[in-house]
């Protein structure tokens, strides 16, 4: 059940994220993505997670909270398509987004604490989709996406923020130095 999109389910840069996801039953794989970035995550002090990599970069919470906030937006273009409402969705603009939500002010572990309640009503969700709700179409952003499509994306997306997480900010010089400044993306 737990198939890849096929092409023409979703916009190509869907697609590619959908491909940074192991193969496997969707909402285990959705839930082992969590607690590995928990263990990615586990050291960090506040201060440490409070730095970006680099200057206009975010933070290591404001990728957090950033995780949290589109997997709220696709689990309810999923639910949405899901049911058949044929109404579109509007977009969401990150940047907006992550400056109002404030997550740099939080704790790193309330802010994994809230991922972890999202990614579980995630993978609840999928766990309640079939073959018929994973085929659903519907538009969001003025585009068109199968639930499927949705739903690998969201994966991939988290898989992609964690291994910039790996790559740019754990184990760097950048937690040890403070460096970084003003956040805007990642």
């Amino acid at each position: 059940m737990w198939t890849r999109p096929e092409p023409g389910e979703g916009p190509d840069y869907y697609l590619a994220a959908a491909a940074r996801v192991p193969d496997g039953n969707l909402p285990e794989t959705a839930l082992a993505e969590m607690r590995t970035l928990r263990a990615r995550l586990a050291d960090l002090s506040d201060g440490e997670a409070d730095r970006a990599y680099a200057p206009g970069k975010w933070s290591v919470k404001e990728v957090v909270g950033h995780l949290s906030d589109v997997e709220r937006v696709m689990a309810f273009r999923m639910l949405h398509f899901a049911r058949r409402d044929p109404a579109a969705l509007p977009g969401m603009d990150q940047d907006p987004w992550s400056e109002a939500a404030r997550h740099g002010t939080r704790s790193l572990r309330s802010l994994l604490d809230e991922l972890g309640t999202v990614r579980a009503a995630t993978a609840s969700l999928l766990q309640s989709f079939g073959a018929a709700e994973l085929g659903a179409w519907g538009e969001a952003s003025g585009m068109r996406f199968t639930v499927r499509a949705l739903a690998w994306f969201t994966l991939g997306h988290a898989v992609h923020h964690r291994r910039i997480l790996e790559k740019r900010y754990l184990g760097s010089a950048v937690l040890q130095s403070g460096a970084g400044g003003a956040p805007t993306t990642t």
